[in-house]
């Protein structure tokens, strides 16, 4: 099928969460171990349109106005731009570097880039990727060698006021915030976040504690309020105790980034002590946070070289 066919034209998924996805390329079932996986097999560049949208808002290539910018596009489609060799060099980094789980390319979630299929698509940001093809952002130290280094060009919404490190050293970012005030559309709703979970939620993904007692930040990075992010997490039962990275945490209880810091409400009346008769069962955790994710640095940091190459497909896999 043309990759300019009509959205009538293709193929649709038909998710479990209700959501009906069209797609482009082929869709095609896997067997992984017992476990059945769908996946669309796609060319990159029909990927890219879809994953460029959905990472980010089409509307921002029309805005700054067109004076003395490039192209005669509005000085935001430079933001597309970037955006679409990021998502480029990121994914096939991650081919690069064995793909996901061994049997796709990358993924379709934001655990890897945000990927709908043909959804999302838009004149402007498939402009933005038809603009920039073949780029993708290479290690300095590959510059003059054979072999592309290609880098892992991790980026985000919103970084809490810091980036998280990566293949680029962590960064302050004051725009992280606001950026004009008391306009909604202009600041970051998730710069601070506030969740409640009560202690039976949480004993539930750590069942070999029993009871919960204490939950703690042992180790941070350094970067930001409150010490910076989470880097491990002690958890303190009555049968035992366990200390995990603080992404771990996060991603197990269902926290918005690994910069947090948690507050333990113990009910009026009862003991603070760490003995077994501690009614925590019935306390709450409030996590506190200035960040909301654990991808980073953003678009603007991604620096080294540009090469040109030119694979043809991709795979996804949800």
């Amino acid at each position: 099928m043309s990759p300019d066919a009509p959205m009538s034209a293709l193929l649709v998924l038909c998710r479990h969460d209700g959501v009906d996805e069209s797609l482009r390329g082929q869709i095609q079932a896997f067997d992984r171990d017992g476990y059945e996986r769908t996946i669309n097999l796609v060319a990159l560049q029909s990927y890219l349109d879809g994953v460029v949208p959905a990472e980010e808002s089409a509307s921002w290539g029309l805005a700054g106005g067109t004076s003395g910018a490039p192209q005669g596009a509005a000085w935001g489609f430079q933001a597309l731009e970037a955006q679409a060799v990021a998502a480029r060099s990121y994914t096939m980094a991650y081919e690069q570097a064995g793909g996901w789980n061994g049997y796709v390319d990358i993924c379709d979630t934001t655990l890897c880039q945000a990927y709908v299929g043909a959804n999302f698509e838009y004149p402007t940001t498939n402009a933005a990727v038809a603009d920039t093809p073949g780029e993708v952002r290479i290690g300095a130290s590959s510059v003059s060698s054979a072999h592309a280094d290609l880098v892992l060009t991790r980026y985000s919404a919103s970084t809490g006021g810091w980036t998280s490190p990566g293949s680029f050293p962590a960064v302050s970012d004051l725009g992280d915030a606001c950026v004009v005030p008391n306009n909604p559309l202009e600041c970051n709703p998730d710069h601070t976040w506030r969740v409640t979970f009560s202690a039976r939620a949480i004993e539930r993904h750590y069942r070999s504690l029993g009871v919960l007692e204490d939950i703690s930040v042992t180790k941070r990075n350094g970067d930001g309020s409150l010490g910076g992010r989470s880097l491990e997490v002690e958890i303190k039962g009555t049968l035992g105790t366990r200390t995990v990275s603080g992404s771990t945490f996060a991603s197990t209880i269902g926290l918005l980034s690994d910069w947090f810091a948690i507050r333990l409400n113990v009910p009026s009346g009862s003991t603070t002590t760490t003995s077994t008769t501690t009614p925590t069962t019935t306390s709450s955790t409030t996590t506190l946070v200035p960040s909301t994710t654990t991808l980073a640095p953003s678009t603007t940091t991604l620096v080294p070289t540009t090469t040109t190459l030119l694979p043809t497909t991709a795979t996804t896999a949800p």
